[in-house]
């Protein structure tokens, strides 16, 4: 290491604060202020006591067992996000047209159920008349049995 003599480090320092001044345009009156270094450690545990601070202040319990609650709530609305021959909406109502959209979606879905309903609704019904012939084929052959055992034989 190499030790200057006093003049020579003040006239050095003198010459550093002139061309930082120059560079950064600063006077040279705030270049005799004591520079701070700023500690990022120091930075670190001022933001770990604030976050402390902070999680001492709210009940985790409590948000954790506000958010573990279990909300099941499931729709089956799929809306159209095509612009294809969709009108403009209203930018001063675009929750009707929200809600337009879903009642739409809504109504097609129950047209779509009603329509299946009366398709089971049909099926349920030729199923019950079949089981009608069956009975009464079963109600035949018995009889036809029943004379055969007997001997009447009126065939």
């Amino acid at each position: 290491m190499v030790k200057l003599p006093a003049a020579s480090m003040e006239r050095t320092m003198e010459s550093m604060k002139s061309q930082l001044s120059k560079v950064f345009k600063v006077s040279s009156h705030a270049m005799d202020k004591p520079l701070r270094v700023i500690d990022e450690n120091a930075a670190s545990q001022r933001l770990r006591q604030q976050i402390d601070a902070i999680n001492k202040s709210i009940n985790t319990e409590q948000v954790a067992e506000t958010t573990k609650e279990s909300v099941k709530v499931e729709t089956d609305i799929s809306l159209s996000c095509s612009q294809r021959g969709a009108r403009s909406v209203s930018i001063e109502q675009p929750e009707e047209e929200f809600w337009r959209l879903v009642a739409k979606a809504y109504a097609a879905k129950v047209d779509e159920m009603r329509h299946k309903n009366l398709m089971l609704e049909e099926e349920i019904r030729l199923a019950e008349s079949k089981k009608v012939k069956l009975e009464e084929a079963r109600d035949e052959l018995v009889a036809v049995v029943e004379d055969a055992i007997s001997g009447d034989g009126s065939t």
